[in-house]
């Protein structure tokens, strides 16, 4: 596990899955890949979610 200097924790898993916790936030976050890549779309889907709050 990784804790975030921001306070946020979690871990990123084979294949380009991730979760986390982001408690100043206010989220949960998940993502679970069928295939082997990288983290590059989570780290899309993270600047969206971000963008949104």
């Amino acid at each position: 596990m990784q804790w975030e200097e921001d306070g946020s924790w979690g871990m990123g898993g084979i294949g380009g899955s991730s979760a986390w916790a982001d408690p100043a936030r206010g989220y949960t976050f998940a993502y679970a890949t069928s295939h082997l890549a990288d983290h590059d779309r989570v780290d899309t889907l993270v600047e969206a979610l971000h963008s949104c709050l």
